[in-house]
């Protein structure tokens, strides 16, 4: 049978080709994976990597914003550790409002979501209902919760079902202790139904821990779910798209950065704002592979430097110079000075980037004092670019100006420089490791801008800005204005950075008056 026989996503026969862009040949349940009525045909394909497996390619050039696929989550459910929730919303219960059938915790009796919360899976779930106690918001995890998702995966239209046995499940990477006791005699013995094989339950346990993605629940702990097309995209740590959940009942992908014809598609698995020890240790304990992305293969991380250390030895003194790691890809390599050229054991990075970390979690997020502190006496031995350093400057930037008694009018200019300063050089780390469209690079263009036209009236009311110079500021500001516009495009509504986005329109509109009125007079 020929590629033009079989379904370009699944291994059923095609039963049609797409008429528009005589692409993509599709079986009777996947013609919505390749078009919808508001977008037409999406611009991916699917290909086959030797090593890799299934991956998701641009059919042609693809912009900045521009639509990929959309989809719908087919199965959504509480994370594998997580407190009791609404077996429907997903929300923090109490188990004061309990499901009438099986007695489990639910939010309310009238749960927008308790459709997620069959007939058929209260029935088989009541048996354990009695045994979750009352709680309050300092409830521990249970352990009932785990088994939920598989068991609505097994629940599934037989087509869905057949769908998601096609991805890999890492059983010979996985202990399996957790599941059998969790979810095989769960669903087995303690929900009586013995008639699933517990190979299988085994083998859906293991596809929804490496495939499923972050369900965020307003209110809650966040739970997971299965994206169909997003479960083909492979990771790499500088990722070429983004998730837009703005539309109800859909989860949208877009492209954060120009996207070439042929071009794979990627995401990030776990956050790209991290260091090379911690990312690819999550990388491995998560998903169960060592990434060897253009990223991680990079002793400087393609410049970021967001891992390289600062030499603290020397003959004369402190050496200075920068410090990296020789060979990227073995975890346990060496690092070397490339000024001194003394080498450096994996384990004393590792012990420097994990007391710094536990320093920093000592700070509440808007202790200003604290955190310069923190910079200026325990991260000498770290470059400027550093991911913790970073996160210390990143924490900065989002409490000066912000905090109440810190407003920009309460601050020094000293200290607004610095803020200034810090945000260039995290938009310029975000250039490389996270580019394009992301909240991050929103949110610190935002206060970039904030602090900047703060200045520029501050120094033009007290004659020490030319106006040459005041309109070229507030130029720069308005730039600025626009890119935040843009960059926080696709936020639900109501979410932080829909509300910095309304208030970058409205700043907008106010920089553009003056621009003008100053523009014409001179």
């Amino acid at each position: 049978m020929s590629d033009q026989d079989i379904c370009f996503i699944c291994p059923n026969p095609a039963v049609k080709k797409c008429p528009t862009c005589c692409e993509n040949p599709f079986c009777g349940s996947h013609e919505s994976f390749h078009k919808n009525e508001s977008s037409g045909c999406f611009p991916f394909k699917v290909d086959c990597l030797e090593g890799v497996g299934r991956v998701i390619r641009a059919a042609r050039d693809i912009a900045p914003g521009e639509e990929i696929f959309w989809e719908k989550e087919m199965v959504v459910g509480p994370s594998r550790s997580i407190p009791p929730v609404c077996l429907g919303c997903g929300r923090r219960v109490s188990g004061r409002v309990r499901c009438a059938g099986c007695r489990w915790p639910i939010c309310s009796n009238n749960c927008p979501e308790i459709e997620l919360h069959t007939a058929l899976e209260c029935e088989i779930i009541a048996p354990t209902g009695e045994h979750i106690p009352d709680c309050d918001d300092s409830a521990e995890n249970s352990p009932f919760y785990q088994a939920i998702m598989p068991l609505r995966v097994l629940h599934l239209p037989q087509d869905d079902l057949d769908y998601v046995l096609q991805f890999m499940d890492h059983s010979e990477d996985r202990d399996l202790k957790d599941t059998e006791e969790q979810v095989v005699k769960r669903i087995r013995e303690d929900w009586g139904q013995e008639q699933l094989p517990a190979e299988l339950l085994r083998r859906v346990e293991g596809i929804l821990d490496v495939n499923t993605v972050e369900h965020r629940v307003p209110g809650g702990p966040s739970g997971r779910s299965f994206l169909p097309l997003t479960s083909l995209a492979s990771h790499t740590c500088t990722s070429n798209s983004l998730k837009d959940k703005t539309t109800p009942g859909w989860v949208i992908t877009r492209a954060k950065v120009p996207i070439k014809k042929g071009e794979e598609i990627t995401f990030h698995y776990t956050g790209g704002l991290k260091g090379r020890l911690v990312r690819r240790k999550a990388l491995k304990d998560g998903w169960y592979f060592w990434c060897n992305c253009d990223r991680c293969n990079s002793p400087g991380e393609l410049g970021s430097e967001m891992s390289t250390l600062r030499c603290w030895k020397g003959d004369d003194g402190r050496c200075g110079g920068n410090i990296r790691v020789v060979d990227p890809l073995d975890q346990e390599s060496i690092y070397k000075c490339e000024a001194c050229q003394r080498e450096f054991i994996a384990a004393n990075m590792k012990e420097l980037e994990t007391e710094l970390t536990k320093e920093l979690e000592q700070c509440y997020r808007n202790d200003t004092e604290a955190l310069e502190q923190l910079l200026n006496e325990r991260t000498d031995k770290f470059h400027p670019c550093h991911y913790l350093v970073l996160i210390i400057k990143w924490l900065l930037i989002t409490s000066w100006g912000r905090v109440e008694g810190m407003r920009h009018g309460q601050l020094s200019e000293d200290i607004l420089e610095r803020k200034m300063k810090y945000a260039r050089e995290y938009l310029d780390a975000l250039d490389v490791v996270d580019a394009g469209i992301s909240h991050n690079r929103g949110i610190t263009l935002w206060e970039l801008q904030s602090v900047n036209t703060f200045l520029c009236n501050k120094r033009f009311q007290e004659e020490r800005l030319a106006p040459v110079k005041f309109v070229d500021g507030l130029k720069e500001s308005l730039a600025m204005v626009r890119e935040v516009i843009f960059s926080l495009q696709f936020n639900s509504v109501g979410s932080n950075e829909d509300l910095m986005r309304n208030a970058a329109l409205d700043a907008e509109k106010k920089l553009v008056e003056p621009i003008k009125v100053f523009s014409s007079m001179l």
